[in-house]
This record gives C-alpha cells, sequence and structure tokens, in this order.
C-alpha cells in the first residue's frame, strides 16, 4: 500500500515552519528596529575604515551592549556586522581601498566607475546587492536553519576537499590569466593560510617553533597600502647584456621569460654588463605596473631605496621607488586600439557590431571612412579597450565582421577629471557631468540628455531651452559664468 501523508500530517508541519516567524515579532519591535538601525549606522562607520571591519567593530562596541537585554544586543551587533559590509564597499568604490577583505573585488568595477563619475551608481548598486543577498539569506535561514544544519554536520574532510576543489576549479574557469597563473597564485595563498593558528579549532598549524608565526602572516597592512597606491608607473628599464647560468644551461640576458613578461614596456637593451632584470621582477612588473609616459609631472613625497648583495662596476646595486602624486589636471590610463579595414560588409550590421563590441568591454569605437589600395572605398572599425580585453574584442571583431585580420598598438590616454553633479532648476533635479576644472582653463558642462528630455516632455517646454537653462545653472553652481 502507498503511503499517503494525511492532511493532520501537513498542518503540523505548516505550524512548524511557521514556528519560525516568530523572531520576526521579536526583530520588528520598535526598540529593536531603532537599535538595529543605529547599529548600521555604527557598522557604515567602521567598515569604512580600512583594516576594521565588521568583528573588529563588533569588538569595539560591544560594551555599548552590555546594559541591553541579551536579544537587542544580538540584533545590534548583527547589524553592526552587516553595516560594516557595505562600508568596506564605499572605501573600495569611492578610494580603491577594500575596508573588507570581500571588497577587494568591488575595486575592479566600483573605483573605476567613481573615476568616470559614476560614483552614486556603483554605490547604490552594492547597496542593493547587499540589501538582496542579506534578505534571501535571512529568509533561506529563517525556513531552512534546520535542514542547513543537519546537512552542516554531515561535513567530513571528503565534503571539505569537495568544496575547496570546486573553489580552485570556479577560479581557474573565471581567471582571465592563464591557468597556471591562477593555479600558482592559490597554492601560493594556501600555503600562507597554512602558517599559524587555527581560527576554528585553535591548533597549531605550521609554525615551526616561532612564536612570531603563532598568529599566521599579517598581509592586511601590505594589501591596503597596495591597493591605496592609484598606480605604479615605471621608468624606462635596464636589461644588460652577456650570459646568465640557469637550470636550463646558459641563457642569454634578457633570459627569455624576462623579455617575454616585458613585452610592451620600454627598455634599455645593452645598458648594463649584467643581469639586472631578472624573471621574478619582471613578473611583478607585468602584475602591477605599467610604463610610465615620459617626460611626467610629479609631485615627489617620499622616497625608498633597496639594495642588493652584488658588486656591480659601473652603477649602485640599488632599486629607488618614490612616491607622490601626479602633477597634472589631467587623468591618464594606458589602452590598446584594436583596428581593421572593412570593404565588404552590408553598412547595416555596423550598429550591431559596434554593440557588441561595447556589451564585451569596449571603451570607444569609430567608423571612419577610408580608401584601400586599388582605389576601393572601406571602413576602418577602431576600437580602444583595456589590453585584458584583446581576445574578447577580437573574438568579436573576427565573428561579427567580414575582416580576415586585425592590427593592435598600445595607445595613451589623458582626460579631463570628470564628475556628476545635480543642479536644482525650475523644472526640477537634473543631472550634469562636468568635465575637468575652470581654474585649469579647460571645463565642460554636460546636461544629461535623459533628464532634460524628460523634464521638457513633463512641463512642455523645448528640450533646447532646458538644456541652455541646466547648463547655466551648472556653470553657477561650478562657479563660473564663462
Amino acid at each position: 500500500m502507498p503511503n499517503f501523508i494525511s492532511e493532520d500530517q501537513i498542518e503540523q508541519a505548516l505550524l512548524q515552519r511557521l514556528q519560525h516567524l516568530h523572531g520576526f515579532d521579536v526583530l520588528l519591535t520598535p526598540m529593536n528596529v531603532g537599535y538595529m538601525v543605529v547599529g548600521i549606522l555604527f557598522g557604515v562607520l567602521l567598515g569604512f575604515l580600512p583594516g576594521v571591519g565588521g568583528a573588529n567593530g563588533i569588538a569595539i562596541l560591544l560594551p555599548l551592549t552590555f546594559t541591553m537585554p541579551p536579544t537587542t544586543a544580538v540584533i545590534m551587533l548583527a547589524a553592526i556586522y552587516w553595516g560594516a559590509l557595505f562600508g568596506g564597499a564605499i572605501s573600495a568604490i569611492l578610494f580603491n581601498i577594500p575596508g573588507e577583505p570581500w571588497s577587494v573585488a568591488t575595486t575592479f568595477d566600483g573605483h573605476p566607475l567613481a573615476q568616470q563619475g559614476r560614483a552614486g551608481e556603483a554605490l547604490t548598486a552594492s547597496l542593493t546587492s547587499s540589501f538582496v543577498g542579506a534578505f534571501i539569506a535571512v529568509v533561506v535561514l529563517t525556513f531552512l536553519a534546520p535542514i542547513v544544519a543537519d546537512f552542516a554536520l554531515d561535513f567530513g574532510p571528503a565534503e571539505f576537499f569537495s568544496v575547496y576543489l570546486l573553489t580552485v576549479c570556479s577560479f581557474v574557469g573565471m581567471g582571465r590569466q592563464s591557468p597556471f597563473k591562477v593555479i600558482s597564485s592559490m597554492m601560493l595563498g594556501f600555503a600562507f593560510a597554512c602558517v599559524g593558528t587555527d581560527e576554528v579549532t585553535g591548533g597549531l598549524r605550521l609554525t615551526f617553533g616561532t612564536e612570531t608565526l603563532l598568529t599566521g602572516f599579517h598581509f592586511l597592512i601590505a594589501v591596503i597600502g597596495l591597493f591605496g597606491i592609484g598606480e605604479i608607473l615605471v621608468s624606462p628599464l635596464p636589461l644588460g647584456t652577456g650570459f646568465a647560468r640557469s637550470q636550463h644551461g646558459i641563457i642569454p640576458v634578457p633570459a627569455p621569460a624576462t623579455a617575454e613578461l616585458l613585452a610592451g614596456f620600454p627598455v634599455r637593451i645593452g645598458d648594463g654588463a649584467t643581469e639586472l632584470v631578472t624573471p621574478t621582477g619582471a613578473a611583478v612588473l607585468r602584475a602591477l605596473a605599467r610604463p610610465a609616459v615620459l617626460p611626467l609631472s610629479f609631485e615627489i613625497q617620499k622616497i625608498g631605496y633597496g639594495a642588493g648583495t652584488r658588486e656591480l662596476a659601473d652603477r649602485p646595486n640599488v632599486l629607488r621607488m618614490m612616491l607622490g602624486r601626479m602633477g597634472t589636471s589631467f587623468d591618464s590610463d594606458q589602452m590598446i586600439e584594436i583596428a581593421a579595414n572593412i570593404d565588404d560588409l552590408n553598412p547595416q550590421i555596423y550598429d550591431h557590431v559596434v554593440e557588441r563590441l561595447f556589451a564585451a568591454g569596449a571603451r570607444d569605437g569609430t567608423l571612419t571612412p577610408t580608401i584601400m589600395k586599388k582605389g576601393r572605398p572601406a571602413i576602418t572599425l577602431a576600437v580602444i579597450a583595456e589590453a585584458a580585453r584583446r581576445e574578447e574584442i577580437a573574438r568579436v571583431m573576427f565573428a561579427e565582421t567580414s575582416t580576415i585580420g586585425l592590427r593592435s598598438h598600445p595607445v595613451s590616454r589623458l582626460k579631463l577629471k570628470r564628475e556628476t553633479v545635480t543642479v536644482e532648476t525650475r523644472w526640477g533635479a537634473v543631472r550634469v557631468k562636468v568635465s575637468g576644472r575652470a581654474a585649469a582653463g579647460a571645463m565642460t558642462v554636460s546636461p544629461e540628455y535623459e533628464d532634460c528630455r524628460r523634464a521638457a516632455l513633463e512641463h512642455g517646454v523645448a528640450l533646447k531651452l532646458v538644456m541652455e537653462e541646466v547648463r547655466a545653472a551648472a556653470r553657477r553652481q561650478m562657479g563660473t559664468d564663462g
């Protein structure tokens, strides 16, 4: 006989699930909601400070909860923790300094948006994703906590190993670099993580009998400092001459790996009587630095030196680093330009091609009429993009156009500093993009088209009039009527 679930059993199961909602009755009392708001504000402020984080924030503010009821105290501490998560994203977006370890990924897209004057969009996206993720997590835990707990108790070494293996495979699959580089970086991280005291069990891991290693390696300050540096610029590198001994025998200087890694960097071949740039040094420069565009306007603030052990006859064996600010009113970056001449493509397709290129990461795209050999009219499709996007851009151009070859070269860009401001007009608030500064002699004010169009339609006035008045209001707000 088949087993049927009776109505009483269904009703009992539903009542058990509804009992989990009792926590919302406790949470949503006016007093607890008030403490939750205060906790979130405190958490945002602490999360904004690099290196503090949610856990340290709870430890700092724990004395505030000593006189509270236990339930209220737990609610406030949880609010501090969640507020710190969003606070870490604020510093990551605005200053490129992650306040929390998991805010590192926010710097990849959030800070570039802030540099383009779209910090509000980045902060809104971060806040929305944090809220939605936390809401879903709370709802899921409310109804599935017993199931999740039973499942977690069954986790053993085999399951943990499977999770770690899945993590490695996921990073390798999502990494834009070679799988070898991704796996090497993760293995290095695993090796460092094996040093110190286990945070869960309190057991000693690899300490090698050294007391200073009981707490593991402290990379937080170094990582924060690294993200706090806007960019690392490198002057032309002396490669040296001669030969060097390696595990593969005698190799020429520069070593093949060094020459490959420094492709795109300005170098001085033949400068020096020995090897001056090693493959390790070249790998560090490739990962962290970019070539400096000389001459460079630079305000020096601090200088540091690192000395090597080898005695060089023609120069001191010293690496010098200078910390400072770019002495210019312009922003700059390094991109590549990918171009192709096309003479046999239906012109209607170009709009679709450009749209796909922007979706693939292009920063700009142009279509220029040109004349090819034998007088054939053609279109030059040129795309500006980050070097890391070259393969994706190339795939789109090969797939969507009739070209059979592409050319690319590095380009340097100078840009006016940009920000988005909101100005008040008689038709309401309108966003305006401001590029440059009047004091520097270069300032461009561009009213947001969609905002102006919406105001014109709502109030029945000419779009041209709205844009002119918005532009004038923005110039008054920025302190110039020019």
